[in-house]
């Protein structure tokens, strides 16, 4: 039988060690890993809660190992690969984490209006090309969003108003307004940011307004220049 026990160790506390950087920690009493292991088990998604729950044991055989590890000078168990191969993947995804500018929607593929867009134009297409929001760009920089809840809060508010071919997305303000969307919410973050601090993003809680986009941009600021979106599907496409 192949011999990982030392290896399990070395890794071990490398992860221990990256975790200490990413959670900023120098206390050496706090178990960096069993924080890690809790907020992957409280996760939403299925597949990183098995990940949690992996590491857990793997930190206590690791604890068992140091204090248990052999019996009458002989090693007590053997670590299989299986249980390396784990390791060596949580140590890579904190070493070379997906960003989002990596799963990211870029500019060049979003549909996106101005405020002198014609809303005729803007609704054909959006429909004909499944399309439930349009970002709303002047020279870059996101003023707000077009979507089907933009269009029925405006027809709520304006009974006696019809669209014509000349209704332009301007005289929809202030309902655009991202701070106006009556059931949804976006969100700006820097572009080179972990996918791992992005993921829950998506999932409701209670009380919450439903996240429909986060917007790239280089430092996450509002008055930048947009670089690309997140929405859900990105996150399923990338599991």
């Amino acid at each position: 039988m192949e011999d990982y026990n030392d290896e399990f160790v070395e890794l071990f506390n490398r992860l221990d060690a990256l975790l200490r950087d990413y959670y900023h920690i120098d206390n050496r009493t706090t178990s960096c890993v069993k924080r890690y292991e809790d907020q992957l088990k409280h996760s939403s998604f299925e597949d990183v809660r098995e990940r949690g729950f992996t590491l857990e044991s793997i930190r206590n055989i690791r604890n068992t190992f140091v204090h248990e590890a052999k019996i009458n000078a002989q090693d007590a168990f053997y670590i299989s690969k299986e249980v390396i191969s784990f390791l060596e993947n949580e140590i890579q995804i904190l070493l070379n984490p997906t960003l989002a500018k990596d799963i990211m929607i870029p500019l060049k593929d979003i549909y996106y209006v101005n405020e002198n867009s014609k809303v005729h134009d803007v609704i054909h297409y959006m429909s004909t090309h499944y399309i439930s929001h349009a970002p709303i760009l002047e020279n870059g920089i996101v003023k707000g969003v077009f979507s089907e809840s933009t269009l029925y809060t405006f027809l709520l508010k304006h009974e006696n108003v019809s669209i014509s071919f000349e209704t332009r997305i301007r005289d929809f303000y202030p309902y655009y307004s991202l701070n106006e969307h009556t059931s949804e919410r976006y969100m700006f973050v820097k572009s080179d940011l972990p996918i791992i601090d992005l993921r829950e993003s998506f999932v409701k809680r209670r009380g919450e307004k439903r996240l429909a986009m986060i917007f790239l941009t280089e430092h996450g600021k509002e008055n930048e220049p947009l670089e690309g979106l997140l929405t859900a599907s990105n996150f399923l496409k990338n599991e």
